[in-house]
């Protein structure tokens, strides 16, 4: 929606997922950018949207907050079937974006404008159903996860893909780069978390080289990874529980049941690290301080009002 005073827009029929650019040059004190992806909508498309606002440099929060103003916009396919999975952007206006029809497309922002990469773009096998990516800009690399299992992997720099079969009968739900970029971790329905160095796993190599599974089975449905800390790691589950990890013990520093329902995405602040976000299909956010001791403390619930 875009807001302004008491007056609200609907900008489409359904929003399927939301990101933004986080290059520092593409943002001024007064304005920041989005990509939105639309879902069954006439016009599925991937959007590109400035938000402007009235900034006081001395406030934190601004005073008035504009209309959602649209830049660009891109079809992602004629048949009103296709609708976007998720967006990925990294910092030198470069990104992917996949959708429900199997296509994991690369794309660049220049002059405004979102425009797919001729040549660059990949169909999933077996109609799989893209589910998560993530791209890394310390190595000019993206990786992908599918709905059976399978990990597709680009390189910008030679503009390949490579696809790693890894668990074919598993479903990867969510996949995360490390932010010291030399690996990745996909989640999955059957309760484990994998990791991969991203300098060795290959087609020919597929092998994860750490599994972790927490005590009670949860089927993990997104993962998220700590901004400064790169040895740890988020969850959340379709049973409603998050759990945070240290990788080097192999052990959750964290698990908790705190939501009733599927948790959609788990995010850590980048500003305040410590700081966790979790978001539910129960109609709730709730907000973590993880600390040394990992203490929760529950900032924000919203339940919606049925």
């Amino acid at each position: 929606k875009k807001k302004m005073g008491d007056e609200t827009h609907l900008i489409g029929s359904k929003l399927s997922v939301v990101e933004w650019l986080k290059t520092a040059h593409f943002h001024g004190l007064d304005k920041l950018f989005m990509i939105i992806g639309t879902c069954n909508d006439q016009k599925n498309s991937l959007r590109l949207y400035r938000l402007s606002m009235n900034y006081e440099p001395h406030n934190q929060i601004p005073e008035v907050i504009k209309p959602l103003e649209l830049i660009h916009s891109l079809s992602l396919n004629s048949r009103s079937v296709t609708s976007c999975q998720s967006i990925s952007v990294a910092q030198d206006y470069y990104g992917v974006f996949t959708t429900n029809d199997g296509i994991i497309q690369i794309f660049e922002i220049a002059e405004g404008q979102i425009s797919p990469k001729s040549g660059q773009e990949i169909k999933t096998s077996d109609n799989a159903i893209p589910t998560s990516s993530a791209i890394c800009s310390q190595t000019n690399k993206c990786v992908v996860s599918d709905n059976i299992g399978n990990i597709y992997s680009y390189r910008f720099e030679s503009g390949s893909w490579d696809k790693i079969e890894c668990y074919s009968s598993l479903g990867l739900t969510g996949i995360t780069y490390k932010s010291s970029g030399l690996s990745y971790f996909s989640c999955g329905l059957n309760s484990t978390l994998y990791g991969w160095d991203d300098r060795l796993a290959t087609s020919s190599n597929p092998d994860p080289i750490l599994k972790i599974s927490p005590k009670e089975k949860c089927r993990m449905s997104c993962v998220t990874s700590h901004p400064t800390l790169p040895n740890i790691l988020s969850t959340g589950s379709y049973e409603g529980h998050v759990h945070v990890w240290d990788i080097r013990k192999q052990t959750p520093l964290f698990e908790g049941k705190v939501h009733n329902g599927y948790v959609s995405s788990v995010s850590f602040d980048e500003i305040s690290p410590s700081a966790l976000l979790s978001s539910s299909h129960d109609g709730s956010v709730c907000a973590m301080l993880v600390n040394e001791n990992i203490k929760q403390q529950q900032l924000l619930q919203q339940q919606q009002q049925q």
